[in-house]
């Protein structure tokens, strides 16, 4: 079996070059501050790096805007419950032990019994090193940006991943 490692950044660069290779426009560095339903699609108003104002048409809105999403479908007109996101939070504890080296591969185990995330698995870096995570946290709909990580947590992890860990990890 060949196993390929594949990071985030690779992937979106490649995305990029498909996009392009398209002939599809992409603004970056830019936020979208109104969008209005115009006939055959939307009117869209852009604040641009140098702070000055633009509008693009387009048919199609693809939503993509992560964690923002929410704010890009009320200006889109779409605040129904079912168009907006909700808001999870994963925590990841790193396994400090060297008999982390003896886990050669991703370890999932049977998903949670009421179905809110694949469970605490294990996540193998680039650097070799593991992780054990994510867990899955409901923020709500109105998003609270918290990355800290609540250290309590991680007799939970350990509890849920030393049935399928190495002993004495």
């Amino acid at each position: 079996m060949r196993q390929v490692l594949l990071t985030a950044i690779s992937a979106c660069l490649q995305f990029i070059e498909d996009i392009i290779d398209a002939d599809i426009n992409v603004a970056f560095k830019t936020e979208v501050v109104d969008i209005t339903l115009i006939t055959n699609g939307y009117s869209i108003k852009i604040k641009n790096p140098d702070l000055s104002f633009s509008r693009i048409t387009t048919r199609i809105i693809i939503n993509c805007a992560g964690l923002f999403a929410n704010d890009i479908s009320s200006m889109a007109g779409l605040s129904e419950e079912k168009s907006l996101s909700e808001f999870w939070k994963g925590s990841y504890f790193w396994i400090s032990n060297k008999k982390a080296k003896s886990i050669k591969s991703l370890i999932y185990p049977l998903p949670n019994k009421n179905l809110d995330g694949l469970g605490i698995h294990t996540t193998k870096g680039i650097d070799g090193r593991v992780k054990l995570g994510p867990d899955a946290e409901y923020i709500g709909e109105f998003l609270k940006l918290d990355y800290s990580i609540d250290d309590n947590k991680k007799e939970l992890f350990f509890n849920s991943c030393k049935k399928y860990l190495p002993c004495n990890i």
